[in-house]
């Protein structure tokens, strides 16, 4: 069944073929209207919006050809569909009906079938193209709206990438501030660090007494403190900023283990702690200043943690994927919880400032990064605690390394 409302124009001279099409159709739920001449069809079509014109070829005056010629040039019904209405059936007249404009030929006498399922067909199809001319034009809005969101898009993410490359520049001249910074600190306070160390020194030639001599010497102890940890702050910086280019060489660790060892000698010997090391041969990628610095770390915390009378145990060996593994356990108390927190922020957020040791084990940590290796602190059972060096031991040419 057709739907209710598709209004249909029929025109022809005979009343008789319009009464009995109109019978046909109107049972089928169409709206039908006519005319009987061309001249009254062309002032019909151009007023009202027809779903479908049925059309004689042959009227008197004007034929159906010249009105449909005439509808495709104006009016509301450029492209409504039209079926010529015709006894002829020959090639030319079937050809020149559709360079007219018309869509469709039925032939009388027609059937009824046949009438209504050109009829229902062309309706459907107009109204299929309608619907994908509402599709269409719902895409392109759809389409226009999604333009503008990603050009919107675009444009916030280009705000953003400028914004972005501001604060980057901006934190490359807070980093190189800071770094200028504690430059300026470092020297100012390694200056007059110098000439008390310098004072001091000469005052403890000719002190008298115990009690200055302890005084004096507890003030050298503290100033060295000061100077090292000032130091350690600028290599962290430096470090941090890639403002330190790390040179890569094979070195062997033997010697400097040694020299760490014997550096701390005095205050091992006075807490009876011994250290057991077997000496070989330990070639590494690394930079020996750096590595004497991670030595001395390693093992002032090792001290801070070890009993006394207890042991210290360094041991040397080939780990998996070109690494060389230092361990050092300490006999005694084992690391407190702070020191054993999972990630890279272990030794510089929650507890740096409780923990002493915390800036010492964070430079650790920098430093072996830095050398391509890395740390690793833990409690072994007994109250042993732990700390895992891992070098780099794949042979290759000196290498320089500048940490961004």
């Amino acid at each position: 069944m057709a739907l209710m409302n598709k209004n249909i124009l029929i025109v022809d001279d005979f009343k008789t073929n319009i009464i009995y099409l109109k019978s046909i159709l109107e049972k089928e739920g169409y709206l039908i209207f006519s005319c009987s001449n061309a001249i009254e069809a062309s002032k019909i079509i151009e007023e009202e919006k027809f779903n479908l014109i049925l059309l004689d070829v042959v009227m008197p005056r004007k034929d159906g050809y010249a009105v449909c010629s005439d509808l495709r040039k104006k009016g509301v019904n450029l492209e409504t569909p039209v079926i010529f209405i015709t006894s002829m059936n020959d090639e030319e007249s079937i050809i020149k009906g559709f360079e007219a404009g018309g869509q469709d030929f039925i032939t009388r006498p027609f059937k009824n079938k046949e009438l209504l399922a050109r009829v229902n067909t062309h309706i459907e199809l107009v109204d299929k193209r309608n619907e994908l001319l509402e599709l269409n034009k719902n895409l392109e809005h759809i389409v226009s709206e999604r333009t503008k969101a990603l050009d919107n898009a675009l444009q916030n993410l280009t705000r953003s990438y400028m914004e972005l490359e501001e604060a980057q520049k901006e934190l490359e001249s807070l980093d190189q501030a800071k770094e200028y910074f504690l430059r300026i600190i470092s020297h100012e306070i390694r200056t007059p660090l110098n000439g008390i160390l310098g004072f001091s020194d000469i005052l403890a030639e000719f002190s008298k007494g115990e009690d200055f001599a302890e005084y004096l010497t507890l003030m050298q102890i503290s100033v060295k403190r000061l100077e090292k940890f000032s130091l350690r702050a600028l290599l962290i910086t430096e470090l941090n900023t890639g403002r330190y280019p790390v040179t890569l060489h094979q070195i062997n660790l033997n010697k400097i283990i040694k020299e760490s060892v014997s550096k701390l000698d005095s205050e091992m010997r006075k807490r009876k702690i011994y250290v057991e090391y077997s000496e070989a041969d330990t070639i590494v990628n690394a930079e020996i200043k750096l590595v004497e610095d991670v030595f001395l770390i390693v093992l002032e915390n090792a001290l801070e943690h070890s009993a006394d009378e207890g042991k210290i145990q360094i041991r040397g060996s080939e780990d998996r994927d070109n690494l060389t593994r230092i361990s050092i356990s300490i006999e005694g108390k084992g690391f407190p919880e702070s020191y054993l927190n999972a990630g890279n922020s272990r030794f510089y957020k929650k507890n740096l400032i409780n923990e002493k040791a915390s800036i010492d084990l964070y430079l650790a940590e920098l430093i072996m990064s830095a050398m391509q290796g890395k740390i690793h602190v833990y409690n072994a059972a007994n109250n042993v605690a732990c700390i895992d060096l891992f070098f780099n031991n794949k042979k290759n040419k000196p290498e320089t390394i500048t940490l961004v």
